[in-house]
Order: structure tokens, then C-alpha cells, then sequence
């Protein structure tokens, strides 16, 4: 059996490229975004401060609650790796 790790809450600001082509309202589809990251266990909260559209996008500048993995230092630095995520401030 797996331990599950240990999550801890991080409240950041993100740009968050989201495709034209989502179906979902515009903050479901930039929390789909934003949970591609491994590490991001859920977003609890997303608040849209911006919006930018894009020829086939929408760049959305967005304050977010997330629960990721705790190992991570910082926590954040999973969405490094996800295409189309900006960490904006901590």
C-alpha cells in the first residue's frame, strides 16, 4: 500500500493560457490547466483577475488556492512544467 504524500495549501497568482476551444466555463477550463501539474492534488479556488484574448486562446491572469504535494520546495514548482502555466507571484 502507498502512503499518500503530505499536501499543504498554497495561495498564487498565475497566468493560465487556456485554449478557445474549451468547452467549460473559462475558470473550469483554466483549473483543468492548472491541475495537469502532478503535484497539484486540487484547486479549491480560482478568481479571475484578467483576461487576455489570443487569436486561439484566452490568457487568463487568475489568483488560485491549491493543495499540492508537500515534498515539492518550492510548492509551486510543479507548474513549472505545465505548458501554458505561469507562477506570477507566491
Amino acid at each position: 500500500m502507498a502512503l499518500k504524500q503530505p499536501e499543504t495549501a498554497s495561495l498564487v497568482n498565475l497566468s493560465i493560457r487556456v485554449p478557445a476551444s474549451a468547452n467549460d466555463s473559462l475558470a473550469d477550463a483554466a483549473a483543468a490547466v492548472v491541475e495537469r501539474a502532478d503535484a497539484v492534488e486540487s484547486v479549491e479556488r480560482l478568481q479571475i483577475t484578467d483576461v487576455t484574448p489570443r487569436s486561439n486562446a484566452v490568457v487568463v491572469a487568475a489568483e488560485a488556492a491549491l493543495v499540492i504535494d508537500a515534498d515539492l520546495d518550492p510548492p509551486t514548482a510543479a507548474l513549472d512544467a505545465v505548458v501554458g502555466v505561469t507562477v506570477t507571484a507566491e
